[in-house]
């Protein structure tokens, strides 16, 4: 079903979007033009993995009139022989109905929301089971197509650029630190995702575990929704303040070791090839897991609630996993 062209709909999110890249890596291989659709928010994350002909945005950042407009042109100026939409919600179906391709493909109705199953004519075949990692479903849409998937021994690191590899370069020689030497231990998850955090506590019992017992010294990174939560701390360790993603991304690319909760940067750490733990308890660690043989999950079943700080009783939070835990996790991992 390959040689013409594709639209492939992914809108959101980093991590949905990063886990789509050995996917459209392999739609590149067996069609003459690939077209990538995602929001605006999203595209530097986009434009680190080029694995398409051309990226079309949507303007989720300022919409308005206009901005449809010029979007919807833009989308028709293409003549698409199939548009796959790999995000199977009402939105990303309405626009794969927009594109006025030849062949619309779409998950079924257990593998899809708000009833975006109606708007394909054309279903991928998921099979019985419902709860399935994020890169077995995009595989189920490259079998559709005849086309099989990658084994998960293949990395792809993100291109960075000569801008963000020399701050990383200078990250290291100021603070006096070797390539492949220290870890990246990321304190964050959005807002809205509160609950998916790993507590602060528990990072610093990690770091001081990894420089006692491993020599490893650690760089602790957050989000701009985490500052309050690490201020108190960042006087007493290293850490990078928050920048653009490439620069960040170069920094995880130089590091040895990743830890983090169900994120975007955990899932481009584990896609590049460096040795991730993914500290999982409030999402599925199935549908959630990171990619490839370099990474491994420490998950603990019954935690419903964000960590309320000194108040919590930790029965239900993800302080429930504890620095022991992760650690006996990272050693395995590095022993490999």
């Amino acid at each position: 079903m390959g040689n013409g062209s594709v639209l492939v709909i992914r809108l959101s999110s980093m991590g949905d979007i990063i886990r789509a890249v050995p996917t459209l890596k392999s739609l590149k291989e067996n069609f003459n033009r690939v077209v990538f659709l995602a929001e605006d928010r999203f595209s530097e994350i986009a434009e680190m993995y080029p694995f398409y002909d051309k990226a079309i945005f949507f303007p989720r950042k300022n919409l308005n009139l206009s901005s449809f407009k010029k979007f919807i042109l833009e989308l028709r100026s293409e003549k698409f022989d199939l548009t796959l939409d790999i995000h199977g919600i009402l939105k990303s179906a309405v626009i794969a109905k927009l594109s006025r391709s030849e062949k619309i493909a779409g998950y079924p109705k257990n593998f899809s929301k708000e009833f975006a199953h109606f708007f394909y004519k054309d279903k991928i075949p998921c099979g019985d089971e419902l709860i399935i990692s994020r890169y077995e479903r995009y595989e189920k849409a490259l079998k559709y197509l005849g086309i099989e998937p990658k084994e998960q021994e293949i990395f792809f690191p993100p291109n960075i650029s000569d801008e963000a590899s020399i701050f990383a370069e200078n990250f290291l020689r100021e603070n006096n630190l070797q390539k492949n030497r220290f870890a990246f231990l990321f304190v964050g998850a959005s807002k809205k995702q509160k609950f998916k955090r790993w507590p602060v506590f528990r990072f610093i019992k990690l770091a001081q575990l990894l420089e006692k017992e491993m020599n490893i010294k650690s760089v602790f990174a957050y989000g701009p929704d985490e500052r309050d939560l690490f201020l108190e701390f960042e006087k007493d360790f290293l850490t990078l303040q928050p920048c653009d993603l490439k620069k960040t991304s170069a920094l995880i690319l130089q590091s040895s070791l990743f830890v983090g909760a169900d994120t975007g940067l955990m899932h481009l750490s584990a896609l590049s090839g460096v040795n991730t733990v993914a500290v999982m308890g409030a999402t599925n660690p199935l549908i959630n897991r990171p990619y490839g043989k370099n990474s491994v999950v420490v998950f603990k079943e019954g935690i419903k609630n964000e960590c309320l700080g000194a108040s919590c009783s930790h029965d239900n939070c993800m302080a429930k996993i504890t620095e022991n835990d992760v650690f006996e996790k990272i050693k395995q991992l590095l022993e490999r």
